[in-house]
């Protein structure tokens, strides 16, 4: 039984509108004014504009933007979408489907690639180089996303 319900049912009976908001655990104005006008609760009219998104256009947009690496610009022309960019992006970062996440400083190392490199090191072993002869460095430093090394998407 739904609430509105039980609170025509208690209200039926006799019961106080204390009575019956104590004992569903709702405030005594709310049961007050649901009793003095059950058809006309809650269909008050929302104030401002309608939002230019629907539910099914928001989850369309998120949707899209989940599949891969697409700016909002480009979101925003490809589903034609009535709102401007920086909308989009506050649409998308509020979103909890979608979050910011740190890229990986290397791919990870799968089996085949651990194999590879075996046989790799294998292979120079038994090549006769002269590893005296050979310098071992790691100075260079790539940076492939910008000046303060952070690789982000």
């Amino acid at each position: 039984m739904a609430e509105r319900e039980r609170i025509l049912a208690y209200h039926d009976t006799k019961m106080s509108v204390r009575a019956i908001a104590k004992k569903l655990g709702l405030s005594v104005d709310a049961v007050a004014r649901f009793v003095k006008a059950p058809r006309a609760y809650n269909t008050a009219k929302r104030p401002g504009l309608k939002p230019k998104f629907s539910q099914r256009d928001l989850g369309r947009l998120i949707s899209e933007a989940s599949k891969g690496l697409t700016s909002a610009k480009r979101l925003k022309f490809n589903q034609g979408v009535p709102n401007g960019v920086r909308r989009i992006q506050q649409i998308l970062s509020g979103s909890e489907l979608l979050r910011w996440e740190m890229r990986q400083k290397m791919p990870w190392m799968t089996p085949s690639h651990m194999k590879a490199r075996r046989a790799w090191a294998r292979e120079q072993l038994v090549s006769g180089r002269d590893w005296a002869s050979v310098i071992f460095s790691d100075e260079k430093k790539f940076n492939l996303d910008g000046p303060d090394g952070i690789q982000g998407y």
